[in-house]
Parts: structure tokens; sequence; C-alpha cells
């Protein structure tokens, strides 16, 4: 057959949102040789297009697929005596022009310090493209890819801790609504491509981890979920109504929400709730909608019981303020530009 055309990612990626098709199909379509169109559709994946294969046809995946169980990942064993310890910190939104990476860097040093080996991630690690922050997005950070290769680039990296996250339904979500596929999991392969094995993806908007006691082998649940919807009134208010909405028998021990932006932590019904903050300034629309941002993190330590009950916990936070306080100018119109924080960049 003679070439007439080589399709372009966004034509596939078009086509196949349609409807299933065979590479013989995809071929004809475009009246380009099948040894063509394959190289498209492999060059389409490598650079990030959500296009899977099932048998024999290609398809934009309608459906997000869930991150299956797994103990490498999902289960966490405690030391002897029951205790863990963990690094929390969420809504980062790489790629803005208000992110804080210099406090992204603050914290994960604070982390090592510590001797933290898991890092808990509330999700909205990257701030995806709408129309109402395109123009508030880092010159490099426009497009699902350069969104990506942005946050593994220059995301903290520390030797010997794993970073767990979880994707939020919006932000990084806006790329699964509108394109399909798997941004999670696209995250973590990019990661791996270039290098870097602390990237875990656990789950699209929630996973579920294990908490199995070293001794005894009993087990806990601990929740890590990036809920959506906005602030109430009282801090505690939006913890409260998800705890609330929790079928019978899938009531964890303990919850961490990313999304709201806050730092806060409370027992609600007998589980321990912590709020993990975020870690970027006031943008337009948080202006807008008169919300408050805690910019920060945490470390959160937990003592299980003998029969896996989680019943201890201590939360220690850390605030941080918005970047024109380290500017010395105590003003939120101040330029937006990267600074260090006081506790400097940490190596790798």
């Amino acid at each position: 057959m003679e070439i007439r055309c080589k399709p372009s990612f966004d034509s596939i990626r078009a086509l196949l949102r349609k409807r299933e098709m065979t590479i013989d199909e995809i071929a004809h379509h475009y009246g380009c040789t099948v040894g063509t169109a394959l190289d498209s559709i492999r060059l389409a994946i490598k650079f990030g297009h959500p296009i899977a294969r099932y048998g024999e046809r290609y398809a934009v995946p309608k459906v997000t697929p869930q991150v299956p169980f797994s103990a490498k990942r999902h289960r966490i064993k405690s030391d002897a005596s029951g205790a863990y310890r963990f690094g929390v910190i969420s809504d980062t939104h790489l790629g803005s022009k208000h992110e804080r990476l210099d406090v992204c860097e603050a914290l994960y040093d604070w982390f090592a310090a510590e001797g933290i080996t898991h890092v808990l991630h509330g999700g909205n690690w990257i701030d995806g493209e709408k129309s109402f922050n395109r123009h508030e997005l880092q010159d490099e950070a426009h497009g699902r890819q350069n969104q990506l290769r942005y946050m593994v680039e220059r995301y903290p990296q520390r030797k010997g801790m794993t970073t767990l996250y979880v994707a939020g339904d919006d932000h990084e979500g806006w790329y699964n609504q509108s394109d399909g596929g798997d941004i999670g999991g696209d995250l973590e392969r990019l990661a791996i491509e270039e290098g870097r094995n602390d990237l875990a993806y656990c789950g699209y908007v929630e996973s579920f981890f294990t908490l199995e006691h070293a001794r005894t082998g009993e087990t806990s649940k601990l929740m890590l979920q990036h809920p959506g919807g906005g602030s109430a009134y009282a801090l505690s208010y939006a913890p409260q109504k998800v705890v609330e909405s929790f079928q019978p028998g899938e009531k964890p021990g303990v919850v961490i929400f990313g999304h709201w932006h806050k730092l806060e932590f409370a027992n609600i019904r007998g589980i321990w709730s912590l709020q993990a903050g975020c870690v970027k300034d006031l943008d337009t629309f948080g202006r807008k909608k008169r919300l408050s941002y805690h910019v920060g993190g945490s470390i959160l330590e937990l003592r299980q019981g003998p029969r896996g009950e989680v019943h201890e916990a201590t939360p220690r936070m850390r605030y941080y303020y918005d970047r024109s306080y380290y500017n010395g100018q105590f003003s939120l119109s101040g330029p937006i530009r990267k600074v260090r924080a006081p506790h400097g960049r940490g190596k790798n």
C-alpha cells in the first residue's frame, strides 16, 4: 500500500475514542501501511497518549483502570512494637506558577532527617490544565506529557524513601476525564523510564493500605483519599461527612485527606482523620472563592495494638507561609518567583 498519510497522535486518539479498531482498520482509514500505523500508535503511547490494546483491537479507555492490590505497595508492616511513621504531603500542584517547590524540598529534608521511608501523597501532584488556570502555568508545563515530565524532573527524591500517591479526579484527573487513559500509571511509567523508582501509584481518588502488626500479624486499614468537593464553614465538617458516608465493612482505622488544602487532625467516629494541607500558595481560584490554603505537611506517628487496632496517633505538622514572607515583603502582591525555604534544598 502506498503511504498517503502518517497519522498524528491527536488524530489517532480522536479516532480510537469513537470505537475500537484493529491495526488493519487503522491503516486502511489513513491509507498507510500497517507498519506506519503501528509505529504511530507505539509513539503515541510512548509520549503519554492514552491508547490501550484489547486483544487485536486498539482503543482509548473509557474507564480509568483501578490499581489492583499489591503487597509491595499496599501492605505496610509496623516495627516490633506496632509503631508506624509516615511523611504526609498533598496538593503540590507542580506546574503552577504558585507551586512551592521550596516547601516540597524542605518537607522531604525533614522526612529524611527523621528516617521516614514511606511518604503518602494525597493527590493533585500536578496542576492540570483548564481554561481558568492555563495562564497561571509555568511556560514548560502546558500539556499532559509536559506536566508529567515536569513532575518527574522536579519532584523531590531522597534515598531510601518511597512516595505512595493517589490521583485526584480533578487537576491531573482532568486529563483522564477529557482524554481517557491512566494518568497515575503514566506518571509512574515515565518516572521509571527516567530512572526514578521512588514514585508508586496506588489508586485513583483513593487507596486502602493494610497496616500489619509485625509481631502478631493482625491488621487494620489506612485510607488515603482525594475526595473532591469544596471546603466547609468548619475545618472538620467535610471530613466528618466523608466518614459518615463509609459503607459497613469499609471503615478504616486511619484516613488521610487531600484536596481541601487544610492542615487539621481529629478523631471522628473512632477514625483518626488527618487533612494533609497543600504545597501551593493562594492562586486566583482560591482568592475568588475566599479559600484559605494551609501550606505545609506532616509526619504521622501511629501505634497499633496486638489485635490490629490503631489506638494511638500523633501528628507533627509543619506550616509555611506565603513565599513573600521569605522574600521579606509580607505581601501577597509580591512577584511569584522560586525561592528557597529556610531549611534549604536537600541533596538526592
